[in-house]
């Protein structure tokens, strides 16, 4: 009976000691508008770089994906519904003028539009 009382009073020390500890910690995230220079400084995740494109580039095919090469040598795949018919072998090695939404962290087209340059 004795041990099960120092265990439940040690076990109490102990959460009171880690919730003082948290309460402590918090305080500079805390946002503190009083002008004492203190704000919350809360971690941002990083927002994906999505912007309007036209892409000029050869089409290639990659283990079912659609992908176009630009004469910089960068590769984009292209999604949307408009890929499907890109995806046969008919439209490789073909240049293209690609429109759509470029999302520059996952180098990939949305793509809105294709033009094909080839005659």
């Amino acid at each position: 009976m004795q041990s099960i009382k120092r265990d439940l009073v040690f076990g109490a020390s102990a959460c009171a000691l880690v919730f003082a500890w948290a309460l402590v910690w918090g305080a500079p995230f805390i946002s503190h508008d009083s002008g004492h220079g203190l704000t919350a400084q809360r971690a941002q995740a990083p927002q994906a770089q999505i912007r309007d494109v036209a892409v000029v580039g050869t089409l290639a095919r990659q283990g079912g994906r659609c992908v176009l090469r630009d004469s910089a040598g960068q590769e984009y795949t292209l999604e949307g519904r408009l890929t499907a018919p890109l995806r046969t072998s008919a439209f490789d090695g073909k240049n293209v003028k690609v429109t759509g939404r470029l999302d520059e962290s996952a180098a990939t087209i949305h793509v809105a539009s294709v033009e094909i340059l080839d005659a």
